[in-house]
């Protein structure tokens, strides 16, 4: 595009009139998708609050509302066959794991 402006018989249009415009075009397209963004962000937040394991995905370390979501679409439908909170932290990777060497013992997650 940029060299199309620049290569018309227009003699007002400049090299940085057309980089103007499209710095424009470009600020304006990321701004709708950040709209978009956040709207998205907004119905993936209260789909996961609904769910019935939705406040406790949300607790796990680094869960945040974004992680939450995608921990509990890995984690899939199986709602029915958690028997527990610490069933479900296990089968989402944070369940505390103790690891130990000759000099040294400790719990991670």
């Amino acid at each position: 595009m940029l060299g199309r402006l620049c290569s018309t018989p227009n003699p007002t249009v400049t090299e940085a009139d057309a980089k103007g415009e499209l710095a424009r075009v470009s600020a304006s397209t990321r701004e709708g998708l950040v709209a978009q963004i956040a709207k998205l962000s907004s119905r993936n937040e209260h789909a996961v609050a609904r769910l019935p394991e939705g406040r406790f995905v949300r607790s796990f370390p680094r869960g945040g509302k974004i992680g939450a979501g995608q921990i509990t679409g890995g984690l899939g439908d199986g709602h029915a066959r958690r028997q527990s909170e610490d069933h479900l932290a296990a089968e989402a990777g944070v369940a505390p794991v103790t690891y130990q060497s000759e000099k040294s013992r400790g719990v991670g997650w």
